[in-house]
């Protein structure tokens, strides 16, 4: 009787570890520190993301990886809730779950503070001071502020695939490029109403401010062309703000 016990008190604790959420805790894999469900194991990791597997079920997972976002800094901007973690330097935007003989957990982030410099302004995102304030930057300069440059070589890339990401999804957002060729400075901005916000400033000095109605990529090979509609006909030819290799 007394071994039945035992045998029915093992199961239970068995199930409950397989099925009920438990804790996170702090991991090593390749040279940082991640803080992951318990009882999980480095599995696979790209350049935004990271991988653990675990015996345990899929809603455990989910439930833990949860708890273990809240662990970190909570941020909101572009209309959205993060959560970063100053000692790795990443910002993570969600988790995602896949079944299989062993579950998978999948942390998503980006490098970095991705609501740095997240200001608000009449209700609307808008870090950037007036345009004409980048007048007199150096290149490492306008690098180190992180604006997206198209030049030789093109720096910041990544801010304007965000901006492109961001403008899909309809999130408010912004982006300030500087075309270096032409020294030539271009703001975007997804106002609340929907419309694009586009202000540029030429090398004399003209600052000129346009509102569109939709916003666009032309995808040709290793090219992407950013093209600013005024309307939503479709015969409408698009006004081209700047291209760039990728």
């Amino acid at each position: 009787m007394k071994k039945i016990k035992i045998v029915v008190i093992v199961v239970v604790v068995l199930i409950g570890l397989y099925f009920l959420p438990l804790f996170a805790i702090d991991v090593n894999a390749n040279g940082k520190t991640y803080r992951v469900p318990v009882f999980s194991f480095f599995q696979s990791q790209n350049e935004n993301s990271i991988t653990f597997a675990s015996v345990r079920s899929a809603y455990a997972l989910g439930k833990d990886g949860e708890n273990a976002l809240h662990h970190f800094e909570e941020v909101r901007c572009y209309g959205q809730d993060y959560f970063y973690d100053a000692n790795s330097d990443y910002t993570y935007e969600k988790i995602s779950l896949k079944s299989g003989l062993l579950n998978q957990i999948t942390f998503h982030y980006q490098q970095g503070n991705t609501c740095k410099g997240w200001t608000t302004d009449d209700e609307i995102a808008w870090p950037f001071q007036d345009i004409k304030t980048v007048v007199g930057l150096t290149r490492q300069q306008v690098v180190e502020k992180e604006y997206f440059v198209i030049g030789n070589p093109n720096e910041n890339v990544g801010k304007y695939r965000d901006f492109s990401r961001f403008a899909k999804q309809g999130v408010l957002s912004y982006l300030r490029t500087y075309i270096e060729n032409e020294n030539r400075w271009i703001d975007i901005q997804l106002l609340e109403d929907g419309k694009f916000k586009v202000t540029t400033l030429e090398q004399d000095g003209k600052v000129e401010t346009t509102l569109y109605t939709r916003f666009s990529e032309e995808i040709e090979g290793n090219l992407i062309k950013v093209l600013m509609y005024k309307s939503s006909y479709l015969e409408e030819k698009p006004v081209e703000l700047f291209q760039f290799e990728v």
